[in-house]
């Protein structure tokens, strides 16, 4: 379709062994995902690239401010973009 390039898996989650919807509050869940974000190093070029993360659901916002935070370390990265598919 077009020549813009596409790099996946550049966020991972590790295992999160507490899940999220029995911690109430936002700052809890943030506590929660603390260093629970890789960021992996295949993005070809010095960049800066957009990125967009996709997510099924915004609730607080913790998982998405935790990953937003560990993109923000990633030089080839400026632009962060965020599209959900729910909003509770």
């Amino acid at each position: 379709m077009s020549d813009i390039p596409v790099f996946n898996n550049i966020l991972t989650k590790t295992t999160n062994n507490t899940g999220l919807k029995n911690i109430s509050g936002k700052n809890a869940k943030i506590d929660a995902l603390e260093n629970s974000f890789t960021v992996t190093d295949n993005i070809k070029g010095n960049g800066p690239w957009n990125v967009l993360i996709i997510d099924d659901l915004y609730d607080t916002g913790a998982t998405l401010e935790v990953a937003c935070s560990a993109l923000k370390g990633y030089p080839k990265i400026k632009p962060i973009f965020v599209a959900t598919f729910t909003w509770k």
